[in-house]
C-alpha cells in the first residue's frame, strides 16, 4: 500500500539545476491536507479495566462521516522540518524521475497496538512516470471533491498541467483537469459559466470543480506561495483520493481484499453486519479493496470545575455535553422552587419565607432569604444565590396583578389594567414579599434557564 496520502498537497521547490521545466528539485515550502472518512459505521467502546466484561458504547459514527483531518502546514523552508518532509526531486526531460536518497515525507501511521495514528515522518525514494506541460491553461478548482475551500494559492486561475502515473510510495494524480472528461469531479461549467453535467464520461464541460485527481505545476509566477518563503522557482499542487486514479488504500497485497476482515466473502459475519441488519458498504464489491484503518487517539471530553462536586472527564464535548447538564441544573431548580415536602400546599420555599415572616423579618428579607436558602440547597454558592435572587426580585416586581384590597385575592385571568375593572380591585405591581415568592415559583422556567446558565459557565 503507498504510505504516503493526502486529498491536497501543495509545494513549492528551488531548483538546484535549472533545465527549464526539468531539473532536480528541493522541496522548501508544503501544506498538506488529509481528511479521512469512514467506510463503514462505527462505535468507539469503552471496557472496564478489570476483566469484568463490561463494555458501554461511547460514541458511533455513521458511513462517510468525517473521522479525522490534519492540516500540516502551511510550512516555509525555515520551518519547514515540523513538517516532516524533506524531498530531493529529479524529473527528466523524457518523462520520468526520481525522489532521491535522503528524501523523507509526512504521512500517517498507525499503531495497532494502541489503535492509534500520528503524523510520521518516512524515508522514500522512488521511481517515477509524470507528464508536464507549463501552459497556463488548466483552470485550479476552488474546492476538493468533499467541498472544503481549496489551500491552492492558485485556486480560480489558470496554470500549467502536472500528472504523475508512476509511484510506489506517493498518491498518483491526473494532469490537470483531465479526470474532469472521466466523470470523477462534482461539478462541471460550460465556457461561458453556465452548468455542465460533469457525471458522465465524455461530457463536454470546459472546466471543473471538486475533482478527485488533479495535478497543476506553475514556473515563472511572481508570488509567494507559502507565506514568508519569497517567490520560489517551481509550484505543485495534486488532489487524490483513495482509489483507482490515486492507486492509493488497496493494502499491503493488492491481491487479497480481506487484509482488513472487511470483504465480500466475509459478508455475512458481525463486522460486515449493519445496526439494521444491511451489509456494510466496506464489505462489497465497490470498497472491498480498500483497507485503510484510521486509529482514533481519543473521544471529545469535558472537563467539569471540582469545586462544583465532580472532577472527572465525562464523554463528548462541552457542546454536546453543556446542554444536557444544564437541562438537569434546570430540571432540579424548577423541582426546588415547586416542591411541597409537607404537603402544606405550598413550595417548601413559600413555606420557609412565611416562617421567616413570622419570626419578624420584613417580607422582603423573608422572601431574599428563603430563596438564597433553596438556592443554596441545590449546590449552587451564596454569592451566585444572591446574584440569582436579584434577577428573581426584579422579575417579580416588573409584573403587575389585579389585586382585591378588600379578600387579599388576586385574579390571575386579568392581564391588563383595563380589565382590572372591579369595585375593590386595583391594578398594581407585584411585592418581593412571600405572595411574590409564591407567584414567582408558578413561573420558573426564565429564572431557572439562567441558573443553569450561570452553573454552565462556573462549571463546566
Amino acid at each position: 500500500m503507498k504510505r504516503f496520502i493526502s486529498l491536497i498537497i501543495v509545494g513549492c521547490f528551488g531548483l538546484m539545476m535549472a533545465q527549464d521545466a526539468f531539473g532536480t528539485y528541493k522541496l522548501t515550502g508544503t501544506n498538506v491536507r488529509y481528511t479521512s472518512l469512514l467506510r463503514q459505521t462505527s462505535t468507539v467502546s469503552a471496557t472496564d479495566a478489570y476483566g469484568l466484561g463490561v463494555t458501554i458504547p461511547l460514541a458511533t459514527f455513521p458511513i462517510n462521516a468525517p473521522a479525522g483531518q490534519l492540516i500540516n502546514g502551511p510550512f516555509n523552508e525555515d520551518n519547514l522540518e515540523l513538517s516532516g518532509a524533506f524531498l530531493n526531486v529529479t524529473f527528466n526531460e523524457d518523462g520520468s524521475g526520481t525522489v532521491n536518497e535522503g528524501s523523507y515525507y509526512p504521512s500517517l501511521s498507525l499503531d495497532e497496538e494502541t489503535c492509534l495514528t500520528s503524523g510520521a515522518a518516512l524515508p522514500i525514494t522512488d521511481e517515477l512516470v509524470y507528464t508536464s506541460n507549463l501552459t497556463p491553461a488548466q483552470y485550479v478548482q476552488t474546492t476538493t471533491l468533499l467541498g472544503i475551500p481549496s489551500l491552492s494559492p492558485f485556486s480560480g486561475q489558470f496554470i500549467g498541467g502536472i500528472s504523475l502515473s508512476q509511484s510506489a510510495e506517493l498518491d498518483l494524480f491526473t494532469f490537470g483537469q483531465s479526470a474532469g472528461a472521466l466523470g470523477a469531479c462534482g461539478a462541471g461549467y460550460y465556457a461561458d459559466g453556465t452548468p455542465c453535467d460533469a457525471s458522465l464520461p465524455g461530457n463536454d464541460c470546459a472546466i471543473y470543480e471538486a475533482c478527485a485527481s488533479a495535478g497543476y505545476v506553475s514556473k515563472g509566477h511572481d508570488i509567494e506561495t507559502v507565506e514568508g518563503n519569497g517567490v520560489r522557482d517551481m509550484y505543485v499542487e495534486w488532489h487524490a483520493i483513495d482509489g483507482q486514479l490515486s492507486q492509493s488504500g488497496f493494502g499491503d497485497d493488492e491481491t487479497d481484499p480481506c487484509e482488513d476482515g472487511l470483504c465480500v466473502a466475509n459478508a455475512d459475519l458481525a463486522q460486515c453486519t449493519e445496526a439494521d441488519g444491511s451489509v456494510s458498504p466496506a464489505c462489497t464489491d465497490g470498497l472491498e479493496a480498500f483497507d485503510r484503518i484510521l486509529g482514533v487517539p481519543g473521544l471529545p471530553s469535558t472537563i467539569m470545575n471540582p469545586d462544583c462536586g465532580y472532577g472527572d472527564f465525562i464523554v463528548g464535548g462541552s457542546d454536546l455535553v453543556g446542554p444536557a447538564l444544564a437541562g438537569g441544573v434546570m430540571a432540579a431548580c424548577e423541582s426546588g422552587l415547586a416542591g411541597d415536602s409537607n404537603g402544606s400546599g405550598f413550595p417548601d420555599v413559600v413555606d420557609g419565607c412565611f416562617a421567616l415572616a413570622g419570626a419578624g423579618y420584613p417580607g422582603d428579607e423573608a422572601a431574599t432569604m428563603a430563596f438564597v436558602g433553596a438556592c443554596q440547597a441545590l449546590g449552587f454558592d451564596e454569592a451566585t444565590c444572591a446574584g440569582l435572587a436579584a434577577l428573581a426580585q426584579d422579575a417579580v416586581t416588573s409584573q403587575f396583578i389585579c389585586y382585591d384590597y378588600v379578600s387579599h385575592e388576586v385574579d390571575y385571568t386579568v392581564t391588563s389594567e383595563d380589565e382590572c375593572i372591579g369595585e375593590t380591585q386595583m391594578w398594581t405591581p407585584v411585592n418581593w414579599d412571600c405572595y411574590g415568592l409564591l407567584g414567582l415559583t408558578a413561573q420558573s422556567a426564565e429564572l431557572c434557564g439562567a441558573a443553569a446558565s450561570v452553573w454552565l459557565a462556573d462549571c463546566v
